[in-house]
């Protein structure tokens, strides 16, 4: 199984390639050009590229912008239904749901920072696959899509605090029950479901970027004994956490 991950500069001209492997392309600070099987796309913060293996594409990006680059091969799509589902390979191109966006530049700036260990930094692009793969937000605008974008967002800034859904519910000015339906016609997924995916982003963030102990770090989140975030983390990550900070399956 192969999965890696870098940030890339590519010069001004224009290049047409193919590889054995698929790629994600996610936009850091830049915009890219690209076209795919004859179309043309423009690649920016909020919106990333999935390229299926031996997909001849042709792309130019400004010199001294950065890309954050995913390679995996068919293995890890074999392996993993949700990531060979969740990915957009037969769009090609889509936006970023912007949880995975902030997990991805954190990302991007670990490895640009050069410390990261092998193991860690496939674990990491994983995960980052994984909240691509799973947090699919509407692409055409609805009556409701803007009011759910900022009940995704509080939900995000309030994930460790365990808010009641009813309460959220309440404060968009919705029973818990409409709140719901909405959320997830909008967003794809639940918001209980949002919220973990909320923690568990956080939890790999003190995880790799803090001396917490795997106890203070299941507390940090919101999480009431450290036996509930260790099979919810495994869940997600294939590892344990105390596993995954060291950078082991």
């Amino acid at each position: 199984m192969f999965i890696d991950a870098e940030v890339r500069s590519y010069d001004a001209g224009i290049v047409r390639h193919e590889h054995p492997f698929a790629q994600i392309i996610v936009p850091i600070d830049g915009v890219m050009e690209i076209e795919i099987g004859g179309r043309g796309d423009r690649l920016t913060t909020g919106v990333f590229a999935a390229l299926d293996v031996a997909t001849i594409h042709d792309f130019q990006a400004p010199r001294n912008r950065h890309f954050l680059i995913i390679d995996l091969d068919e293995e890890v799509l074999t392996g993993n239904n949700a990531l060979a589902l969740g990915l957009p390979f037969r769009r090609r191109v889509h936006p970023l749901d912007p949880r995975a966006l902030r997990f991805l530049r954190y990302y991007a700036r670990e490895l640009q920072d050069g410390a990261l260990p092998d193991p860690v930094r496939q674990q990491l692009a994983l995960a980052g696959l994984t909240l691509l793969a799973g947090g699919e937000p509407s692409a055409t605008p609805r009556r409701h899509a803007s009011r759910m974008a900022d009940a995704a967002h509080w939900i995000e800034d309030h994930a460790t605090a365990g808010q009641p859904m009813a309460e959220v519910a309440t404060r968009f000015a919705l029973s818990r029950s409409h709140f719901c339906e909405l959320f997830r016609r909008e967003l794809g997924r639940s918001p209980k479901q949002h919220e973990i995916d909320a923690r568990l982003a956080r939890a790999v963030e003190l995880l790799l970027g803090s001396e917490k102990s795997v106890s203070e770090i299941a507390f940090a989140v919101g999480y009431a004994n450290v036996s509930s975030f260790t099979r919810t983390f495994a869940r997600r990550y294939g590892a344990t956490p105390g596993r995954f900070r060291n950078g082991e399956k």
